[in-house]
């Protein structure tokens, strides 16, 4: 700002009022800008009404500039006071214009429109006040109520800065106007003189300047431009603009000095780009003005030149960032949606078919868990390489996020061609990955494939069949290629409706509570229950638990199920518990799904349902299958611990079928272990299962855990369990899952003999499996 007001004293010395206008001829041009400026107060009020402000808000913005015009129209004032207020008035429009539309940049080119007006009053006062108001008003307001100014968060960031480089900007075009108006004033004798002080703001200006002749050569050129062009004033001086001007902007460069020189129009103000003498490309700002001589003849055009290459670099890393991925520097989703939607139209009309791939890297999670996130992000773009150089030069690889690829091919013959497509990137993992460490890991992929081959194909559609072919690859155990076909769309759609079915169950209590009795087998007294969650649907009846539990995991679901499962069932016992005194109290168990172990406030969450319910706090046992309970060993140990800390029970269930050690079973503060029913059913006559849950059963009990049998279904079996020491067991030998009414007839049948001794089951990843 300091070199700005050096510059702005200069432009006074250099050019005082030089020849006044006739007060006839001044109080017109002022009458026409004082109109000008009531036009916009009107135009405020309907623009501020569409933009969606109140009339209200829009007749104030408008009554602040039509002030202006007030003050500006009065008498009493002289013509220097009412130039200055006039040119406040036209500024502050401006102002207007950019707050109302929500500081949108475009508008911002309002300012350079009125300072293009003000050269009317052919005085430096006018062009001093909008300098001065541009720059508080960009940078104060910019500071306090950055949504009134700007609208990128560059600007917002740093208003003073932004104010400084709109303040050029004014200045420029301030100076641009003043020496085109001084050039078609001067006569006479004042020619040398004037032409000398043009010199010295020309030459002192920080931004770069030049004048062209009407054949299009320069005629004189600054100091700031020679610096922004990379060329001398005297290699300037002989060249066109055109010389240096980036190919693709030569014709538009052509046709604004075209408009110029013609007088279609008196200024104009366009983006170019240079290429500099050392060949590097350099982004520009120009204000054009035309020259005009006393005839009102042009002679030439003013061109003020601003060096915006940084400015527009950022943009364009902003753009980028908007639609590449930040790990590998492919296109992301947006970008991928963006070419897919365009390649369906285009398969459309020339009637071919267009696949999409979607791939998903098997055991990625893997690497990520063991060897760290650096790790696996120098592994996905490793692969994304790979994947690249296998694909033809028009199809478009991108990444989702995670692990996930997608992969767009135009122009295919048919699903052939997709799956040859496909098989060549499944080939790029053959060979191990050579991480930063030298450590070569070796992974593989599922790819899904979707075809299209008409407009009516919708981009989201291709990309949800390629997802669902993927998974039916991993389903059918990972690295292989599926094609989604009728049958998928059938489940796909089959899930779609079960998901929206589920969602309505939980929210009209569809959802129903059973339980099992527990055993234990010393006496075969019932000594707790588990609970499980099923689904009564008002049409298709009651629900399996397989047709819709592992649909719940996958959405999400399964969290509210989960708690209402807990609360219902802890609520149910506790209320039984107190209804018969008389017997030893009934312990209920719960399973826990992953997403609900993934969630940190789960101890919170089972803190208050215990104390809501009254249920006592050792006869909660929560149990969490092995498989999801060694996914994230550490953090499942802090969990459980805290889990523990409430006072409940804990339960490995399905032991056995997953993969933990010794080492972290006995990490781990649990105090149940569950025999899964697989090895329970072969007991009698299997002898391999006759091992395993012998061994379980010691194991256990050498770890001081208590162990559980599910899926009892034969005596036979009740009765070599109790042979081999298991503590308690639960299945259909002793009662099917039976709804709360049902369990109250049972348990009032049997000879109910608790010992103070409370054991807890459970039967699969969720809460609610069996």
């Amino acid at each position: 700002m300091a070199h700005q007001g050096g510059v702005l004293a200069t432009i006074r010395r250099a050019l005082p009022e030089g020849r006044a206008l006739a007060d006839e001829e001044w109080a017109s041009r002022h009458r026409w800008i004082v109109g000008l400026i009531y036009v916009h107060a009107v135009f405020f009020v309907f623009y501020g009404l569409i933009r969606g402000f109140g009339l209200i808000h829009s007749l104030t913005e408008a009554s602040v500039v039509a002030t202006a015009g007030v003050v500006a129209s009065l008498p009493i004032l002289g013509r220097h006071t009412r130039a200055i207020v006039a040119a406040l008035g036209l500024v502050g429009a401006s102002a207007v214009f950019v707050h109302l539309s929500g500081g949108v940049v475009e508008v911002h080119f309002h300012f350079f429109v009125v300072i293009g007006l003000l050269s009317l009053y052919q005085e430096w006062g006018p062009f001093l006040a909008a300098l001065v108001f541009v720059v508080l008003h960009h940078g104060v307001l910019g500071a306090v109520v950055p949504e009134t100014v700007y609208n990128h968060d560059a600007a917002v960031n740093r208003p003073w800065t932004w104010a400084a480089i709109h303040g050029g900007f004014v200045l420029a075009a301030s100076v641009a106007n003043l020496i085109a108006w001084r050039i078609n004033e001067q006569t006479g004798s004042h020619l040398h003189q004037s032409e000398e002080r043009f010199r010295r703001v020309f030459d002192d200006s920080a931004v770069g300047m030049s004048t062209v002749d009407p054949e299009g050569r320069f005629q004189a050129v600054n100091q700031a431009f020679c610096e922004i062009t990379g060329y001398t004033e005297a290699e300037l001086l002989v060249m066109t603009p055109s010389e240096f001007t980036l190919e693709d902007d030569v014709v538009r460069s052509h046709d604004a000095l075209a408009l110029l020189l013609s007088g279609a129009t008196q200024s104009l103000d366009m983006e170019k780009s240079y290429v500099r003498k050392d060949g590097a490309i350099v982004n520009v700002f120009n204000s054009l003005s035309a020259i005009q001589d006393p005839d009102g003849n042009v002679v030439g055009v003013a061109g003020v030149t601003q060096d915006v290459t940084d400015r527009r670099r950022a943009e364009n890393a902003l753009a980028h960032q908007a639609f590449h991925d930040a790990v590998t520097g492919l296109p992301n989703r947006n970008l991928f949606l963006d070419r897919l939607e365009l390649a369906v139209a285009r398969s459309a009309r020339h009637h071919n078919m267009t696949a999409v791939l979607f791939l998903d890297v098997d055991r990625f999670k893997w690497v990520n868990d063991s060897l760290g996130h650096a790790a696996g992000d120098t592994l996905l773009r490793s692969i994304a390489e790979r994947m690249q150089e296998s694909l033809r030069a028009g199809d478009t690889l991108a990444r989702f996020g995670g692990d996930e690829f997608a992969v767009l091919c135009e122009d295919v013959v048919d699903v052939n061609e997709a799956i040859v497509v496909a098989q060549r990137l499944s080939a790029t993992f053959v060979a191990p990955f050579i991480l930063e460490d030298d450590r070569a890991v070796t992974v593989t992929a599922s790819v899904g494939i979707a075809m299209a081959n008409s407009a009516a194909n919708r981009p989201e559609a291709l990309l949800r069949d390629a997802d669902s072919a993927m998974y039916r690859a991993k389903e059918r155990g990972r690295d292989r290629i599926e094609v989604f076909d009728d049958e998928m769309r059938a489940r796909a759609m089959s899930r779609l409706e079960t998901e929206a079915a589920l969602r309505h169950a939980i929210d009209n209590g569809e959802l129903r509570v059973h339980y099992q009795p527990i055993v234990d087998l010393d006496g075969e007294r019932v000594v707790g229950v588990e609970a499980l969650v099923r689904w009564q649907h008002p049409e298709r009846g009651l629900v399996p638990p397989l047709d819709f539990i592992p649909l719940a995991e996958e959405t999400g679901l399964i969290v509210p199920i989960g708690s209402y499962v807990l609360s219902e069932a802890c609520t149910t016992i506790a209320n039984w518990n107190k209804a018969h005194r008389d017997r030893p109290p009934l312990a209920v168990s719960v399973n826990l799904s992953a997403r609900q172990l993934a969630s940190p406030g789960l101890p919170n969450v089972v803190a208050g349902v215990l104390v809501r319910s009254g249920l006592a706090r050792e006869l909660l046992c929560l149990e969490i299958t092995e498989s999801v309970l060694m996914e994230d060993a550490d953090t499942s140990r802090d969990l459980l611990e805290s889990l523990k800390r409430l006072g409940v029970t804990i339960a490995v269930d399905d032991f056995g079928t997953g993969y933990s050690s010794l080492l972290y079973l006995r990490r781990f503060p649990v105090d149940v272990l569950k025999i899964d029913r697989s090895f329970v059913a072969g007991l009698g006559t299997s002898s391999e299962d006759s091992a395993i849950v012998s061994g379980v059963i010691g194991l256990a009990h050498a770890l001081g855990l208590r162990s559980v049998a599910e899926g009892v279904e034969q005596p036979g079996q009740a009765v070599e369990l109790g042979m081999l020491g298991c503590d308690t067991a639960q299945g259909f030998y002793w009662s099917r899952p039976l709804e709360p009414a049902a369990l109250n007839v049972w348990l009032d049948e049997q000879v109910v003999t608790i010992s103070s001794e409370t054991a807890s089951v459970g039967t699969g990843p969720s809460p609610d499996l069996a």
